[in-house]
């Protein structure tokens, strides 16, 4: 298999696992009604941020991260217009991907170098620092995805075991194609800790995660909530017994990102694209292998496709926003709600948007 699973085998994906896998073409339960609710929504900063996988909000003012390791800040003004500041910060090299801002500054999950905070006031001269980057035995960690906190205490996701290779064409970190060599490997490697900011205590919560994802903890800190991509589903963990459950499942996409509302009493579930072919190749490893050298086909067959899903605690589907042909929203990989609007971050697109609730 070509890097970053070079020298590695495919394992053959169980029954039980591909039970799981959402069908192609989409298909929606009663749940999840299709409609164009996103074709109402403002695009910012078009061509200007590139692939920001969300949108943090922190005092009125707008954050973003951009695939290259930048931060991008924006402030709305009296008229409406937003006006961006570009290249404020530089937390690089690596990905960015999930991030929270609190009043210290921008905690983020990047895919190389793990937890990383960029402390206030943002400027050229900050420093990121690394606040973790190995696992509760002090092995490294090859992919940390996304995060959420509570209190001191950060809970963050391992995707797979397998790294996130630097695309020297593009000039960044490549999370597509290391989900796709993910999936052509077949393995459920993922997993999700919590590591304690102030104590350093290190914590592995759950392992044997296809794709671990999205992360949300509830305001108890009792309960915690993890997107499995390739099993298109959300689990819940009980923190004290340990106990996982799925609460929505076949999802009509690959769910990404996963965020409470202001209130905690819903879940923004980011649907980043469509199912695709590539669950007609998972039960064949010799075919995934072969497959593996060209896994960039796939992409030509994810049509351009908005949608989140917005669902109770316990997976009953409250409201689905959309737009089925991508023209205004796509590719969604976190939502963040604030003043009734829905900040809609863009893994794939070189904007951010938002949805007027």
């Amino acid at each position: 298999m070509p890097h970053p699973y070079k020298g590695q085998r495919p394992v053959v994906i169980e029954a039980e696992r591909l039970s799981m896998v959402s069908k192609w073409p989409a298909e929606y339960n009663a749940g999840v009604r299709v409609n164009e609710k996103l074709k109402s929504a403002v695009r910012l900063f078009k061509g200007e941020v590139l692939g920001s996988e969300g949108v943090a909000v922190h005092e009125g003012v707008l954050y973003l991260l951009d695939r290259y390791g930048w931060v991008h800040k924006a402030a709305e003004g009296e008229d409406g217009k937003f006006k961006l500041e570009k290249n404020v910060t530089y937390v690089g090299p690596g990905r960015p991907l999930g991030f929270h801002v609190t009043s210290s500054g921008i905690i983020l999950c990047d895919s190389v170098k793990g937890i990383v905070l960029a402390q206030f006031p943002l400027s050229h001269t900050t420093q990121p620092v690394i606040l973790h980057n190995t696992d509760h035995l002090n092995r490294p960690i090859n992919y940390f995805n996304d995060l959420d906190v509570h209190g001191d205490t950060v809970y963050f996701s391992s995707s797979c075991e397998g790294a996130v290779a630097l695309d020297s064409g593009k000039g960044y970190y490549d999370t597509m194609m290391g989900f796709l060599m993910n999936a052509m490997k077949g393995d459920a490697s993922g997993r999700v800790f919590s590591f304690n900011m102030k104590t350093k205590e290190m914590k592995e919560i759950v392992n044997g995660v296809w794709y671990a994802n999205g992360v949300a903890v509830d305001p108890t800190g009792r309960y915690l909530y993890y997107c499995e991509t390739s099993a298109f589903r959300v689990m819940k963990v009980d923190l004290e017994t340990g106990v996982r459950t799925p609460i929505i499942t076949h999802l009509p996409g690959y769910p990404d990102g996963l965020t409470f509302n202001p209130t905690h009493t819903a879940l923004y579930v980011s649907l980043v694209a469509l199912p695709s072919p590539l669950s007609l190749v998972l039960p064949y490893p010799t075919l995934r292998v072969l497959l593996s050298h060209f896994a960039s086909i796939f992409t030509y067959f994810s049509k351009p496709h908005g949608c989140v899903v917005k669902i109770t605690p316990t997976g009953e589907v409250l409201d689905t926003y959309m737009d089925p042909t991508g023209e205004v929203v796509s590719s969604v990989s976190s939502v963040t709600e604030h003043n009734n609007r829905l900040y809609i971050g863009n893994l794939m697109g070189d904007y951010v948007s938002y949805y007027q609730l």
